[in-house]
């Protein structure tokens, strides 16, 4: 146990060397201090480049590294030995993996010298990716552990007899059901599992509309058509995670002994689940399936109380009213699974070993591809000490560009404001982004107006991939004094924002249908509802981010926690006046109590979209929309119900109107306000991510002085006048940030 070094480390990663100041010091040398930082940031500011193990085959790699004026890298012990790849042949398998002595002892090496120079340590926990392989070693002798998935094969029978097909020797269960304007009558249901057991048979129905559902358990191939083809570990198999972490952590613990102590955290790449096809490359038909695991039905049980097999029938059919209630059930379960058994398993151990947990999920950008690929983000953000988000080649205002493919307007993702929201809200230290992967012709300027997006959205921590090898060790260099310098401000006391908006990500689970084959355009076309939910949260945050209105992102179990007080909503230092549910049809009963208690104590309520219908105890509830219904009808001037969506600028000029903000921006809305509060400075972010100068006014009511910060140069500059006395012009080139701090402002 090294609890105490876990615990200092925290404390360095959260405020960096700056707070660490000796009780005289009065506040104008801390600003003197932080302005020679903000001219050279401190090495544990600035973006960390994933090099993995290029050591082993570059022995100038530090003197690469520091050219780049970098904070630090991210490396592991895993060399991919070259060898022709036979066709249908898994790649980044290396039965060597972690046990190569030569390897470590020249990681150990290039790590003491990183520390001697003063660079951060990360180690990433895979050869290639997606974790948890262990470059194949994990299925070694342990095939289990492989992806399972339970696929769902509907067979029409039409009045007439048909013939149902088993493929898989797994036979879980099937059925009959008659279909009644379109609902399947679960509660007739014929059992047909011991003729499918016995394999392939014919079945004659009764009169009318019948459906058979054979359910198989069964381990897909869906990795053959994945881009690195490697047979998938079951992310929700809590033995074959203990494996994995056997192999690699416990591997690295042992190889690196006292050396561990200067590793600052273990990264996990893009765990996810194998059941359904590749989103570009996927098999087009395919029966629709979800992950699963041994563990599932017995957990299942325990926690809702039926047996699972209830539930199966509605996650690929509508069962009638309950059909929200079952798909519910059956993904918070899922998603439990892959929150403890994965990250949590994770996170138990480098806590234990005092080292942080992070990493990144796969497909970050949409609440309907979360539970398609991972779970639950909420959950799984929630079990790493800094989350991470993953972003791809240079977007403007995204983490990654054309998943959409036409059929949703996508204008902003949300992934880094969301996982920002779950890092603050459980007082974690911030978040970190993997960025500019793939990316091969990405410019220094674009870099840096991708990086003032990130860190306006939340982001505190960056490391890069690829895109370093597109500039020149000068243009690097640059551009790492430019992320060094957002990621000092951007970590300097509490974030100021009075918005809260809840994730409807248990209406999308509500909503979801697992999809008949692969490619972005399946999931999408066959889930209109869950794309819709999606749609309506993405364009609320995109809405308050494009009127400069800060917000944080809750979950139900974190509105849940907050104190309600003087009509505000109270959760980790942080205060909110005002409550957003964006689609949010599905809700717990508690919630709209306390939804309501907000309301009835003072606090603004805002309803976008459709009202609250069905809670996860009974599925559709009328009594919902009822309560919700007399809640807006409330007549309090503190309440809105918008189900336009055309309405969203009537709506921002009233949110704006009822809790006006102590910083307003008037100017182009391409500009990214956030502040916080230092003591007694106020930091005022301005980032302008477009492609265009922003020139426009920032309205304030601040008292002190006031100092313009340069992100570009790292010069400071003293503003004397304020024209109206509290109007301050400002002018932001395209891709680039400024910082306004307010001094003795409490």
């Amino acid at each position: 146990m090294k609890l105490t070094r876990f615990s200092a480390i925290k404390s360095i990663m959260l405020f960096g060397s700056l707070v660490l100041l000796p009780g005289h010091i009065d506040a104008q040398s801390a600003n003197q201090k932080l302005r020679q930082s903000f001219m050279d940031p401190p090495s544990e500011f600035r973006p960390l480049i994933i090099t993995h193990a290029r050591y082993a085959e570059n022995p100038d790699l530090i003197d690469w590294l520091e050219e780049r004026r970098v904070g630090g890298t991210v490396l592991d012990g895993g060399v991919r030995k070259p060898k022709d790849k036979e066709d249908g042949e898994e790649m980044y398998i290396e039965p060597t993996y972690l046990n190569d002595p030569k390897v470590f002892d020249q990681m150990r090496g290039v790590m003491a010298e990183l520390k001697h120079r003063g660079h951060e340590i990360w180690i990433y926990d895979e050869l290639g990716y997606p974790s948890p392989s262990a470059a194949g070693r994990v299925l070694d002798g342990y095939p289990e552990f492989q992806v399972w998935a339970m696929s769902c094969k509907t067979f029409e029978a039409e009045g007439k007899q048909i013939k149902v097909e088993v493929i898989h020797p797994q036979v879980f269960s099937c059925v009959a059901m008659p279909r009644v304007d379109n609902i399947l009558a679960s509660d007739q249901a014929v059992d047909l599992t011991e003729q499918a057991l016995s394999g392939s048979f014919e079945w004659s129905p009764p009169e009318g509309d019948w459906v058979v559902c054979l359910y198989e358990k069964h381990q897909p191939d869906t990795w053959r058509r994945h881009n690195i083809p490697r047979r998938n570990v079951n992310i929700m198999d809590r033995e074959a995670i203990a494996r994995f972490i056997e192999l690699t952590h416990e591997r690295y613990a042992e190889e690196l002994g006292p050396q561990l102590q200067d590793v600052t955290l273990f990264f996990t790449d893009e765990p996810q689940f194998g059941a359904t096809e590749h989103w570009t490359t996927g098999a087009i038909e395919t029966a629709p399936a979800v992950q699963w695991c041994d563990e599932l039905p017995g957990f299942f049980a325990g926690k809702k109380g039926y047996p699972v097999t209830r539930a199966l029938y509605a996650l690929f059919h509508d069962v009638g009213p309950e059909t929200s209630r079952y798909r519910f059930d059956f993904y918070d379960v899922q998603s439990d699974l892959v929150a403890e058994n994965y990250y949590g398993q994770i996170q138990d151990w480098c806590h234990e070993n005092g080292v942080w947990s992070s990493g990144h999920m796969l497909l970050e950008e949409s609440l309907l591809l979360h539970v398609m690929w991972s779970g639950s983000a909420v959950k799984n953000w929630s079990r790493m000490d800094l989350p991470g988000v993953d972003l791809l080649r240079v977007p403007r205002y995204k983490t990654m560009a054309g998943w959409e493919r036409d059929i949703v307007t996508v204008k902003e993702d949300f992934s880094c404001k969301m996982a920002a929201s779950m890092a603050r809200l459980n007082g974690k230290p911030g978040v970190f982004t993997e960025s500019y992967a793939v990316t091969q012709d990405g410019t220094v300027e674009q870099a840096k107006g991708v990086a003032a997006w990130q860190f306006a959205t939340g982001v505190t921590h960056m490391s890069t991939y690829t895109i370093q090898n597109q500039f020149t060790a000068e243009e690097f260099a640059d551009f790492a004094d430019f992320a060094g310098r957002l990621a000092l401000m951007s970590r300097r006391g509490k974030p100021v924002s009075d918005i809260a908006v809840l994730v409807p990500e248990a209406s999308v689970w509500a909503a979801y249908n697992p999809p008949d084959g692969g490619l972005f355009e399946r999931y999408l076309v066959r889930n209109p509802e869950a794309v819709h939910i999606d749609h309506v949260f993405r364009e609320t945050c995109h809405q308050l981010l494009e009127h400069q209105l800060d917000f944080e992102i809750f979950s139900e179990e974190l509105l849940n926690r907050a104190n309600i007080s003087n009509g505000k909503l109270k959760l980790s230092g942080q205060s909110f006046s005002m409550l957003v549910l964006p689609e949010v049809r599905m809700l717990n009963k508690a919630t709209l109590n306390k939804v309501r208690a907000y309301h009835d104590a003072g606090g603004h309520v805002v309803f976008i979209g459709s009202l609250p219908s069905q809670n996860p105890l009974l599925g559709e509830d009328a009594s919902m929309m009822q309560e919700a219904t007399e809640l807006t009808a409330s007549g309090s001037g503190r309440i809105r119900h918008m189900p336009d969506l055309g309405k969203f600028e009537e709506l921002m000029e009233w949110v704006m109107k009822e809790i006006p903000s102590n910083v307003k921006w008037e100017g182009p809305s391409t500009v990214r306000i956030t502040q916080r509060q230092d003591e007694d400075q106020s930091i005022i972010m301005v980032a302008n991510p477009s492609a265009e100068d922003a020139l426009g006014s920032l309205i304030t009511n601040f008292q002190g002085e006031v100092s313009l910060w340069d992100a570009e140069t790292g010069k400071v500059k003293a503003i004397d006048k304020r024209k109206n006395s509290n109007t301050i012009e400002v002018k932001v080139p395209a891709n680039s940030a400024r910082f306004l701090v307010f001094m003795n402002n409490n």
